[in-house]
């Protein structure tokens, strides 16, 4: 529930941003802003499993600007689900289960190419861990053994293509430059090797360019 109302607030915010964006900058046409939202299925490098086995939900808003006719820069904020899923296999008679669930307001900062309909981009993202869940085959987990940290910096690589005028697909993955959870730990019973852990993701998002 807490991560829903997160997410309603962040369109909401999203919606004010743009409002005031398309005001202060309507003489000048090469600022564009938009929504976009969509699937990111993510893993955690590091963590002891293994697998793109987590699916969430990316949604927010963007403003962009073009230097010249191919080159621009684009300015997100998103509210993005990620984290990391081992899930039960009965045919191979694995019934142990984890989930976590690791909810980012991000800022993404990325630097596009456009050529026709498509752009490719890469940069860099910072995010702030807004809520934090894991869940084992006995229900939620009180005591983790992570020390998830309350930032992250990544960064992206994706591309663009535009459908119409105002409607886009984009397709981007992340990854964090430094471990989002604790150092090396060894927890043999339960665990395993925990090196430092890392966000990986690969979001697909359709968005609306006002």
């Amino acid at each position: 529930m807490t991560s829903f109302l997160t997410c309603i607030k962040l369109v909401a915010l999203s919606f004010v941003f743009i409002f005031f964006q398309q005001n202060g900058f309507s003489q000048k046409s090469q600022f564009q802003a938009g929504l976009k939202a969509g699937v990111i299925g993510s893993q955690i490098d590091g963590d002891g499993y293994i697998g793109w086995n987590k699916a969430g939900l990316t949604v927010g808003g963007f403003v962009r600007t073009d230097f010249t006719e191919n080159w621009g820069a684009q300015f997100d904020l998103l509210y993005s689900q990620k984290g990391s899923r081992d899930p039960q296999d009965a045919e191979k008679n694995k019934f142990d289960y984890y989930l976590i669930r690791l909810d980012y307001i991000e800022i993404p900062l990325d630097v596009q190419y456009t050529y026709n309909k498509f752009r490719a981009e890469a940069g860099v993202s910072f995010g702030v861990l807004v809520n934090s869940y894991e869940e084992n085959a006995q229900g939620e987990v009180p005591l983790s053994p992570f020390d998830f940290r309350p930032f992250e910096f990544g960064y992206n690589i994706g591309g663009y293509f535009d459908v119409t005028e105002h409607v886009f697909l984009n397709v981007r993955y992340n990854r964090s430059f430094l471990p989002i959870s604790n150092e090396f730990r060894f927890l043999q019973a339960q665990f395993g090797f925990f090196g430092g852990s890392y966000n990986s993701s690969f979001s697909f998002a359709l968005g609306y360019t006002f």
